[in-house]
């Protein structure tokens, strides 16, 4: 039980309602109006209200700087290019972006989706009458012509897909709804699916279009796109922004309007310990001496100005099975004529040990 559970029983004392809830699963929690426990409702109040304040006094210490405990994870994934930079400078007018001194370090399991989650999707896909095939890394439902759902072990992610010839096959290069036509379309289906959790509600919706194609049009190539893409994104975690394969639904529809595929990248995060972070020069020796990750584009040089630096979380791809949620900085710059992004783990090197 937590501050915001006792503080919503003493609210309930008052008006004369008793709180019910199972104490293995405090998020089950009903209401039961006019049945006093306690001839003495003042009584009630003051015991809970002693709670609190004893509650209050723990919490502060179970949530605390652990410089003791060393993690064990795999590192961030290579970018694929052995590419890096060995001079590395902040400008002047560098951008800082949530830096901390210290950060939550968040566990990380798979989200649970139960039967009747997976019932829900089957009969909104018109799969209710084919078998979950349990694989090595996924579960699987398939009608063996395009329409299926993919759902990830490790994570808890999952891929709803349509079959292709119902729904990629378009008459002409024209969007039939406007934008927010194709959102409302995303979020009705999405609400109908049980997909849209409150963490996604957070942020603005964004649409755009995608699945562009090249066709000849009086005698000239000309790129058209298939379809309109709407992302809802994962809230930020202690205001810090969770990125890597970072936590999202994102719904691919149709010029026609109708639904081609629906993917949800999720985990379940929960507090950890939090952690004594780096400084930023620190990381920038880091990148020189090749401890990160970078990502170049355009004609880089080996030496990079950074112009911002963001603090964030690095959520790890959906078959990974990685127990922790990791602060990261990520440095972004110019280098050449091109631009980087540099990506370095923002926890003392004592604190944890790679796989």
């Amino acid at each position: 039980m937590n501050t915001r559970i006792l503080t919503e029983a003493i609210t309930n004392i008052r008006d004369e309602y008793v709180l019910e809830y199972d104490p293995m699963d405090a998020d089950l929690m009903t209401h039961s109006p006019k049945r006093p426990v306690w001839k003495n409702g003042w009584l009630q109040i003051a015991a809970c209200f002693i709670a609190v304040l004893a509650i209050a006094t723990v919490l502060p210490h179970m949530l605390k700087k652990n410089d003791n405990i060393s993690l064990v994870f795999e590192n961030i994934p290579p970018s694929g290019s052995d590419a890096c930079l060995n001079e590395i400078t902040l400008a002047d007018n560098l951008e800082l972006i949530n830096i901390k001194e210290s950060a939550i370090v968040y566990s990380a399991s798979a989200e649970i989706i139960n039967s009747n989650d997976v019932d829900q999707l089957k009969k909104l896909m018109g799969l209710d009458e084919y078998p979950i095939v349990d694989e090595k890394q996924t579960y699987s439902i398939s009608d063996g012509k395009g329409k299926s759902i993919v759902i990830f072990k490790s994570s808890g992610s999952l891929v709803c897909s349509y079959s292709e010839g119902d729904n990629l096959s378009i008459d002409e290069m024209k969007a039939a709804y406007k934008d927010e036509e194709f959102i409302d379309i995303a979020r009705e289906w999405l609400e109908s699916s049980g997909l849209l959790s409150e963490e996604f509600l957070e942020k603005d919706t964004l649409i755009s279009d995608n699945g562009f194609i090249v066709k000849t049009v009086d005698g000239k190539e000309n790129t058209f796109p298939t379809l309109k893409t709407i992302v809802y994104k994962y809230h930020n975690l202690d205001g810090v922004e969770v990125g890597g394969v970072a936590p999202r639904i994102v719904v691919d529809i149709a010029l026609n309007g109708k639904i081609v595929s629906v993917s949800k990248i999720q985990r379940h995060f929960e507090p950890y310990s939090e952690y004594a972070l780096i400084s930023i020069d620190e990381a920038v020796n880091k990148l020189e001496q090749n401890k990160g990750v970078f990502y170049l584009s355009g004609e880089t040089s080996d030496i990079g100005t950074v112009e911002s630096v963001e603090l964030a979380y690095y959520n790890r791809e959906v078959m990974d099975d990685c127990p922790y949620l990791i602060p990261v900085y990520v440095f972004r710059g110019t280098s050449g004529k091109g631009q980087f992004t540099g990506v370095v783990i923002a926890l003392k090197d004592s604190d944890y040990n790679i796989k």
